[in-house]
């Protein structure tokens, strides 16, 4: 009876207490939940993005990603095609100038029988030697041989030589280079007449005397005799023909070691072939103030097919393209 009593005495309080916590309750919904979606604050919108393009944002973004990748996959398609037809382009051309150089070959070995026999037998050897060639100055091929270089004492007795075209003498190792050429020129019908080649000292030296001893005759002093002279004989020691490297060549038509050489039709052909065979012509008529060698349109040194091909092409005097100017 007791706690009924207290129960009745209270319950006021407990129905006063509740109708505050269910008070308190609606406020808390109130404050932190807004009532309706419409009453919420969209990021978006403050960003100045309507909330009802978002999607439409992402599906633009993502098209463009996709256009992006097609635009790329495009160009790379494009760009194999391109290579395939550059290539298929260079296979063709390739086909065709094999084609071309075969029917030559077969035109040349008709009509010069024997003589293109043994110039294609001499050009596998010349081949075989280009391989082994260097470009570096001090390399046999490419040996500076002039009045302030002479060749070191032992040189010329180390040199092998071969003979050909009857009492001349070359490096052995330039042997099939000269037989090429010659027989090149004959095929095109241009005749060419080798006048000197390898020489030794003994008979450079009287050949440079007589030649001195020619101008004192025309009243030159010792002195301007010798410097005469050396503008057009080596002095012994210092010429190209003591390497074996070096050619004198006229043709029948034309004997005479001058610069009329120049207006032959074997000079015109060595000019545009030498290289192909390894040459250069080594004293230009430009060129006289470096070389300090008359012009000698008669006169080519070997050096190797690719390293001629890059000095004739540059118009300079082999001291140029070497870089040795003293």
């Amino acid at each position: 009876m007791k706690s009924k009593s207290f129960f009745k005495k209270n319950i006021l309080w407990f129905i006063l207490a509740a109708a505050v916590l269910v008070i308190l309750a609606v406020i808390a919904v109130l404050i932190f939940y807004p009532s309706s979606n419409s009453d919420r604050i969209d990021p978006n919108v403050e960003l100045g993005i309507p909330s009802t393009g978002i999607s439409e944002l992402a599906a633009e973004k993502e098209a463009e990603r996709l256009a992006e990748e097609e635009r790329k996959a495009a160009e790379e398609e494009a760009e194999r095609q391109a290579a395939e037809e550059e290539a298929r382009k260079k296979a063709e051309e390739e086909e065709k100038a094999k084609a071309e150089a075969e029917r030559e070959e077969e035109e040349k070995r008709e009509k010069y029988g024997e003589t293109y026999e043994e110039y294609s037998q001499c050009m596998e050897k010349v081949r075989e030697l280009e391989k082994t060639l260097s470009s570096d100055p001090s390399a046999w091929n490419m040996i500076l041989c002039n009045p302030t270089h002479p060749l070191p004492d032992d040189y010329i007795d180390g040199v092998e030589l071969s003979s050909i075209y009857g009492r001349f003498q070359v490096d052995s190792r330039i042997y099939y280079n000269v037989r090429a050429m010659f027989l090149a020129a004959e095929m095109d019908g241009v005749n060419l007449s080798m006048v000197s080649a390898f020489r030794d000292v003994d008979l450079q030296t009287r050949n440079f005397n007589n030649k001195k001893n020619y101008y004192i005759g025309l009243g030159y002093s010792e002195e301007d005799a010798y410097a005469k002279t050396a503008t057009i004989i080596a002095v012994p020691g210092t010429s190209e023909h003591h390497t074996g490297l070096a050619l004198d060549i006229l043709t029948p038509s034309y004997t005479s070691l001058t610069a009329g050489f120049d207006q032959t039709k074997a000079y015109a052909w060595l000019v545009e072939h030498c290289a192909e065979y390894g040459f250069i012509l080594r004293y230009a008529k430009d060129k006289t103030d470096i070389t300090k060698i008359i012009y000698e349109p008669w006169h080519y040194r070997f050096v190797g097919i690719e390293n001629a091909k890059k000095i004739m092409a540059s118009g300079l005097s082999y001291e140029e393209y070497l870089g040795v100017l003293d």
